[in-house]
């Protein structure tokens, strides 16, 4: 769980893990977030909600506070996804983009050049990915060293994700203006 907010030219940020006692406490620990960076939330226009893939009750969550916040507060609601978050940095790149999930099994997506998705997104082994020529594989949240040696060579990794490009992902029209819902996968 994090909150990420960019006010006045700077940007504040709170990591939490994902627990059930998190999950929660939400909204006290989005108070305390607000509270602690002398922030109030009517100088906040737009809610950006992460609609996965993830930890459905966190997401849940979130989208349900986003919601309340949107109707009490007259806020701007957006939903974006982790997959387009985390190829934003490689906007101009065909790619496969992996997120762990648990052990050996990755939500993934599949990208051409700007974004431009020709798959849906679902859950694979990571043994059985077949990564066709012309694309970057992006693995995100794993051990680097536990990569198998026949996809070391094919692939971009990245650490963390950059909830600086939501701004990017706004301009080129990949947020979602309409009625936020989660992304399930199966």
């Amino acid at each position: 769980m994090i909150f990420f907010l960019k006010y006045e030219k700077r940007t504040y940020i709170s990591k939490y893990h994902n627990t059930k006692e998190n999950n929660e406490n939400f909204i006290n620990l989005l108070i305390n977030f607000l509270d602690k960076n002398n922030l109030k939330l009517h100088n906040i226009e737009n809610i950006f909600v992460n609609q996965g893939p993830g930890n459905f009750s966190s997401i849940r969550t979130s989208i349900s506070v986003a919601k309340g916040l949107k109707i009490s507060s007259k806020l701007k609601l957006f939903g974006y996804n982790t997959f387009d978050l985390l190829g934003s940095t490689f906007y101009n790149k065909s790619l496969i983009i992996l997120i762990h999930k648990e052990q050996n099994n990755f939500f993934i997506q599949e990208f051409d050049c700007n974004l431009k998705k020709n798959k849906n997104p679902k859950i694979i082994d990571l043994k059985k990915i077949n990564i066709p020529k012309g694309k970057e594989l992006l693995i995100f949240n794993y051990n680097k060293n536990k990569v198998p040696e026949f996809i070391k060579r094919k692939f971009l990794y990245i650490g963390k994700i950059h909830y600086k490009n939501l701004g990017f992902l706004y301009e080129k029209n990949l947020i979602i203006k309409k009625l936020i819902k989660p992304l399930y996968l199966s």
